[in-house]
């Protein structure tokens, strides 16, 4: 039983009674001499488990890398090699490609473990598969409890935002908690008017400030602008940003959501920072708890309800 939050940042995983993150790049190749790196054979093919600012964009993609990851808790000894059941948040904009996700996913994999040492091989067999758009397997992490039973009174119409590093997901329900509609505004889309005023503060382009913002904080990859006051931690900088434009953002919002729904959740890595503006669209607006890892947490608990339901 697993949940996986497959982003184009991380991969956030839910376990039952354990959260974990996973880097989401993965690169053809690679010097296997490397001892810092991570390698991984798959049909025949070497791939470098990395943190590359290469993300991954198609399903093929973001497919081989839920698989690598669920290699990986197998080898770490996480999980069993057999998953019955495995719920995937998927980015909206693939989601409604099913077939192709199950025909990556479903049956079993062989993978090898590569370092300049040793070698573990891995067989994972993935059982039935089911998608949710990202933002809506946030809901169940709401409307279910941990063993995946229905909340009635959590059962309503309901926006669920996902304020992620790359996009900003909009899911919304209907008056029952069925799947209704999404959206997805890009990190350039949304956050233009913000990745303007830092660029402005450390005399950088809107382009080099978009481009580090979505890697990941407190790796190597976190960029320290040098200005005439100091460094700049990029991330920081930009969630003191979104905290000092909170009209900004509301007003920003309206443009795209015109509905008042009974319910308002919020999560994401950004969903701190951008939850005070959407308190004030919205003043019934919840931040869920563990906000990170909402959809993954959502997505177990709507694989759990679906074993038990079957």
């Amino acid at each position: 039983m697993l949940g996986l939050d497959v982003g184009g940042n991380q991969v956030k995983v839910a376990l039952p009674g354990n959260r974990l993150v996973f880097p989401s790049s993965l690169i053809y190749g690679g010097n296997l001499n490397n001892n810092n790196a991570r390698f991984a054979e798959y049909h025949g093919e070497i791939w470098q488990i990395t943190d590359s600012p290469t993300k991954p964009q198609t399903i093929a993609e973001f497919a081989r890398l839920a698989i690598l990851t669920i290699a990986d808790l197998v080898a770490t000894g996480a999980c069993q090699q057999t998953i019955s059941h495995l719920t995937l948040a998927v980015p909206i904009d693939l989601f409604a490609q099913k077939t192709i996700w199950t025909e990556w996913l479903q049956g079993p994999h062989q993978f090898r473990f590569l370092n300049k040492k040793d070698e573990t091989q891995v067989c994972v067999t993935i059982g039935e598969c089911i998608l949710l758009p990202q933002g809506y397997g946030a809901f169940f992490s709401h409307a279910l409890d941990s063993e995946g039973a229905k909340i009635e009174q959590r059962l309503c119409s309901t926006i669920i935002i996902d304020c992620g590093a790359n996009a900003l997901s909009i899911a919304g329900t209907t008056e029952r908690g069925g799947y209704q509609k999404s959206l997805s505004l890009t990190l350039r889309e949304f956050y233009a008017p913000f990745i303007e005023t830092i660029a402005q503060q450390v005399s950088a382009s809107p382009e080099q400030v978009a481009a580090h913002l979505t890697k990941q904080p407190g790796q190597s990859q976190i960029l320290h602008w040098k200005t005439k006051s100091g460094e700049y931690d990029m991330q920081a900088l930009f969630k003191d940003t979104l905290l000092q434009k909170q009209e900004m953002i509301a007003a920003h919002l309206s443009t795209q959501i015109k509905t008042n729904p009974e319910q308002v959740l919020v999560c994401g890595g950004l969903a701190e920072a951008l939850f005070p503006a959407l308190q004030l669209k919205w003043p019934q607006a919840i931040l869920l708890s563990d906000p990170l890892f909402a959809n993954a947490v959502g997505s177990l608990q709507y694989a759990l309800r679906h074993k038990n339901c079957s």
